[in-house]
């Protein structure tokens, strides 16, 4: 019979936290684990318990992952495997008498191939299970070492495409579980997405919960590996490699064996942060208001969408003498980064903020920069940031908050969340009360101070307040990050005996060879995908050197860019004759090779991601992208179905974007969409966006501001608005769209009352509320009621919008709202007085709403 359910290998009554092995595909709860057949103790037995002594408790988990069998194979899913995970586990830590902790002590999951994916799978059946003791996994569950997870998919999914007969003897085979591990599985990238939203949630919460990815250096005998580095990873959590195959990575035969010194070398660390860590306190509802009253950001929202580091490149930084006195420190507070754009200082600053996060140093964090932003954010947003970060660290900070931060928080509930009550005074008076009251050393980390709006030396002044404080606990180190040291003379603030000299990317020898490294490397990789270049290797590498200087971005744009040329020594000689020589001609010249008819398309794609609400993934973007291209539902599911990225109208774009968990050669539907680089973004709202008149028609009728207007986009109305040409005289409502519709109309149809409000506020003196569309026949009240927007009916209302205005049939909005049925739009109209005529009367008899007959009767009435 098949081993599965629970084993425990270790045990001990003061323990501090369960360890559970999960196998993987075709695997075993104890060989899966054991070097060797001669020696038939597991590793996690042999090696581990020693090392971890009465610390931890040892299990490991069995199930049917066997995919072929002579007998008959299990036919259990994935969904099948997880949920009896969920019920096993739980159980047994539920069952031991003498150990009444153990269904809420910490539990970290050691999992192999597969055995990550029904991890995950559990845990998020057990985030919201019906049954409260099955919610004790996810609540207890702190951290997962994932080893060759294939979260992406694995090679080895097209075993699930050979006939069973192909395999010969083989008599059954689990195909579903194996069409799990395919590249375009929708339950795999389901799963993907929400296990990486709930990781997003506990951080926003304040609970700690940990991530390390192992992925395996060797391929299989005669064959691929498993599982690519880039599936078996997740950016931006710590990833390792282990010097074996697939199978061996999570076979370890000696302590000294640097595999398993990495894992020991994990495990041991979250263990001693779990020992040391309070129990995470639930906030109260209250407490959840005051936190969304906030202006400001969440940690996750600023970090998660900074890639990692290539390779070691910025372990340079700990070893740096300035850095090292800055950190250790009690009277030296400020130090500045300064690098070019794209030397990769926000790489650094997260890499910073981990590492002093590890490391148990209190560490927060603010990064100015596009990603996250819809305007350019102020001291204001950086202190409110700052605030949000120490009350999530320390709920006993709430309470010190003055009486007036709790009468901000009810205005701020009643108001809806919408209405910013804080005042910049506030924000600066109540982050220098509560970094004066932590009992430790605190670090602050500011990236790109000089994209601020304002002066971006108000920002520091809270920190110059804290050091005159004189009750103060502990001492302060406040790290800058900025493109440009000229324009920030931090001096002026700290006294200059307060400040370390400033730490330059320029001239750092240690970053300039990671450059050199980093630049040889994506030429090597180029070359094995191009052998045709092999012969100018070497002029490639002389060419980069002399343009890329202390950047990462620039090499990285122009090897990629390389990847499209022809081969022949000609092309290559010209191209490699104009190499861009900065980032914004390297945008250019990706533009340059977009053909006029896909620029539509690509210009499209720019307005979305420059002025959506929150970043949208590869699917979402793609469905933006169709809107306007599709007539119906039917040609709408035609246009989204294609892959985004294997369009050929998009593909020359994709050096200028970036998903913050791959390249934009690996895109995935659940993955959201940025540009490459803030510079990037930049360049398209200076270079491209207001060289562009947003009112000249384009190809398909549809000028930038009917986009925003149809994307319910109101600051992207606003934005475009704004740049109008002074000399062109054409009326806001009057450029052509869709069907004769103009954008006044289309806001009312599918916008919300901000976008119509923008409409109004940007149209000056020439908007005109009653004008039809383009075609003569509708006006936007009419629009507003036949689709039953009630709220932008009360605000066009409020503008002087006529109730009595007909369109060329003479039909009236009210007429449209009875055809429709929408109640309130009609209670709405009467009350505006309406006319109710017969017309009316007679389209209600093909109705059966007495609601909307007793409104009618009442406002005829009335008449």
């Amino acid at each position: 019979a098949f081993s599965d359910g629970i084993i425990p290998w270790h045990s001990s009554n003061d323990a501090v936290v369960d360890i559970c092995s999960v196998h993987g595909l075709t695997g075993n709860r104890t060989s899966t684990w054991t070097a060797k057949r001669e020696d038939t103790t597991p590793w996690p037995i042999k090696l581990l318990a020693p090392k971890l002594g009465d610390k931890a408790r040892i299990l490991s988990y069995g199930y049917d992952a066997y995919i072929v069998r002579m007998s008959v194979a299990s036919g259990n899913g994935l969904l099948d495997h997880a949920t009896n995970l969920l019920n096993d586990l739980v159980s047994y830590r539920d069952s031991d008498e003498s150990e009444p902790d153990g269904p809420s002590r910490p539990l970290i999951f050691i999992a192999h191939s597969l055995g990550g994916l029904v991890c995950k799978r559990a845990l998020l059946l057990s985030r919201n299970h019906p049954e409260k003791h099955l919610q004790s996994l996810f609540k207890s569950t702190t951290g997962i070492i994932f080893m060759g997870t294939p979260h992406r998919g694995s090679w080895m999914a097209d075993w699930s495409r050979l006939p069973v007969a192909s395999l010969g003897i083989v008599k059954s085979s689990n195909k579903k579980l194996i069409q799990i591990l395919r590249t375009d599985n929708q339950l795999l990238s389901a799963v993907q997405e929400d296990f990486l939203g709930m990781v997003r949630g506990l951080r926003e919460e304040g609970r700690a919960f940990q991530i390390t990815c192992f992925y395996e250096e060797l391929p299989m005998q005669g064959s691929d590996k498993v599982v690519s580095t880039e599936s078996a990873t997740l950016d931006p959590y710590t990833k390792m490699s282990i010097h074996a195959n697939h199978s061996n990575m999570v076979k370890f035969n000696f302590a000294e064996d640097q595999g398993f010194k990495r894992v020991y070398g994990e495990l041991d660390r979250w263990i001693r942060a779990s020992s040391s860590a309070k129990k995470p306190r639930v906030l109260t509802s209250e407490q959840r208001d005051l936190l969304r009253s906030l202006p400001g950001f969440d940690l996750s929202d600023i970090v998660d969408e900074v890639t990692s580091p290539w390779m070691d490149s910025c372990q340079w930084i700990f070893a740096h003498s300035t850095f090292s006195k800055w950190l250790t420190s009690t009277d030296i507070p400020l130090l500045q980064i300064t690098g070019q754009p794209g030397s990769g200082k926000s790489v650094l600053s997260v890499f910073i903020f981990k590492e002093l996060r590890q490391q148990s140093r209190t560490t927060f964090y603010f990064r100015f920069g596009d990603d996250h932003l819809h305007s350019p954010a102020n001291a204001a947003d950086v202190w409110a940031t700052f605030i949000r970060q120490q009350l999530q660290l320390d709920p006993n900070l709430f309470a010190q908050l003055p009486q007036k931060c709790q009468s901000k928080r009810n205005d701020q509930s009643l108001a809806g969340g919408k209405d910013e009550p804080w005042k910049q005074p506030e924000l600066r008076r109540l982050l220098t009360h509560l970094a004066s009251s932590f009992q430790v050393s605190t670090v602050y980390i500011i990236d790109g101070l000089d994209q601020c709006a304002g002066n971006p030396s108000e920002v520091l002044t809270p920190f110059v307040d804290i050091m005159h404080t004189t009750d103060r606990k502990s001492t302060i180190a406040v790290l800058v990050l900025n493109r440009n040291l000229a324009r920030l003379k931090l001096s002026s603030v700290f006294q200059s005996n307060l400040s370390q000299q400033p730490i330059i990317l320029e001239t750092e020898k240690s970053h300039l060879k990671n450059i050199t490294d980093f630049t040889g490397a994506k030429v090597e990789s180029l070359c094995v995908h191009r052998p045709g270049l092999n012969a100018v290797k070497g002029a490639i590498l002389s060419e980069l050197g002399a343009r890329t200087g202390s950047m990462y971005l620039l090499p990285k744009l122009i090897v990629e860019s390389l990847e499209h040329i022809d081969s022949t020594p000609a092309t290559i000689k010209r191209t490699l004759r104009t190499l861009p020589p900065d980032l914004e001609t390297a945008y250019w010249k990706i533009l340059d090779t977009i053909s006029m008819p896909d620029y539509d398309t690509a210009f499209d794609t720019f307005l979305w991601i420059l002025f959506s609400r929150r970043p949208l993934t590869v699917r979402e973007l793609s469905t933006a992208i169709a809107l306007p291209l599709s007539e119906n539902e039917n040609e709408l599911q035609e246009n989204t179905s294609l892959d985004l990225l294997g369009d050929s109208r998009l593909s020359k774009i994709l050096p200028l974007l970036r998903t913050p968990t791959a390249t934009s050669n690996t895109l995935k539907d659940g993955d959201t969409v940025h540009f490459v680089h803030a510079t990037a973004r930049q360049f398209h709202l200076s270079k491209i966006i207001k060289e562009f008149n947003p009112w000249v028609i384009r190809c398909g009728g549809m000028t930038p501001i009917h986009f925003a207007a149809l994307g319910d986009k109101a600051a992207c109305v606003k934005y475009l608005a704004g740049i109008r040409e002074a000399s062109d005289s054409r009326v806001v409502g009057g450029s052509t769209s869709l069907n004769g519709c103009n954008w006044l109309h289309l806001a009312a149809r599918v916008g919300s009352v901000g976008v119509v409000s923008c409409v109004n506020a940007v149209g000056a003196d020439d908007f005109d509320v009653n004008a039809v569309d383009d075609n003569g026949f509708t006006t936007a009240l009419s629009v507003a009621a036949e689709h039953g927007r009630a709220q932008n009916i009360r605000y066009l209302l409020t503008l002087g919008a006529s109730v009595k205005s007909t369109d060329y049939r003479g039909r009236t909005p009210l007429w449209y709202a009875v055809r429709e049925g929408h109640t309130d739009v009609v209670r709405d109209l009467v009350a505006a007085g309406a006319v109710v005529e017969t017309r009316v009367f007679g389209k209600l008899r093909n109705s059966s709403r007495d609601d909307i007959a007793a409104l009618l009767k009442r406002g005829r009435h009335k008449c």
